[in-house]
């Protein structure tokens, strides 16, 4: 249904209740009764279910509507989200099934950032994103807001030492260029920035009394 010939709006809503059917699903049994482990059964699901409706999203926000992509992910992620949100807020801070929904939000961000903005606003998102997880982790000990800052910190990282300032392309010593002064300049100094504010956060996460 899809893919033959349907205009995005309705494509886009059916796709919305497709993927709110199987997120109910994945719960199941996590909507009545709390459980300390996540089943085979509701990870399999609630991945699949993600990975189903931002293929077939794709595939409808073709040809001149692939600009819409980003912003599709980002309501992915905001579904995905909503979802954890419900269960950390009604079943605690460390609900399995919740941080998987909350991190598989994270995840379609953190994809949405590159295939809406490329170029270098995608290092400073993802530095800005393990900036603010960072201060969650610190003032919340929430061990995976640690986890995902450093995984999203690792990619900025990554992507700024490969595409904007790649070690092989920097001038040989004596070279009258200034390799840090050019248009990437700006990225550099946000990534520092919060790196800045990680490290503090951290500090002051290791600061506090037990």
């Amino acid at each position: 249904l899809l893919l033959s010939d349907v205009s995005i709006g309705p494509g886009v809503a059916v796709l919305a209740a497709f993927w709110l059917l199987f997120a109910i699903a994945a719960g199941g049994e996590e909507f009545r009764l709390p459980r300390l482990r996540l089943g085979v059964t509701s990870t399999t699901v609630l991945l699949a279910n993600a990975v189903f409706a931002v293929a077939m999203g794709f595939a409808l926000l073709d040809g001149d509507a692939e600009r819409w992509r980003g912003l599709f992910l980002v309501g992915v992620a905001a579904a995905h989200a909503g979802l954890g949100a419900w269960f950390l807020r009604d079943r605690g801070e460390y609900h399995p099934f919740g941080l998987l929904a909350v991190g598989t939000g994270i995840a379609a961000l953190t994809i949405a950032i590159p295939v809406q903005l490329g170029g270098p606003a995608v290092p400073i998102a993802w530095a800005a994103e393990a900036a603010a997880l960072a201060w969650v982790y610190a003032y919340r000990s929430h061990i995976y807001s640690g986890l995902y800052a450093v995984a999203l910190g690792t990619l900025a990282i990554g992507h700024l030492l490969i595409f904007e300032y790649p070690l092989v392309d920097l001038p040989e010593t004596g070279s009258h260029t200034w390799p840090f002064l050019n248009a990437n300049g700006a990225t550099l100094g946000f990534l520092l920035l919060a790196l800045a504010v990680a490290a503090f956060a951290a500090a002051a996460a290791l600061a506090a009394p037990p």
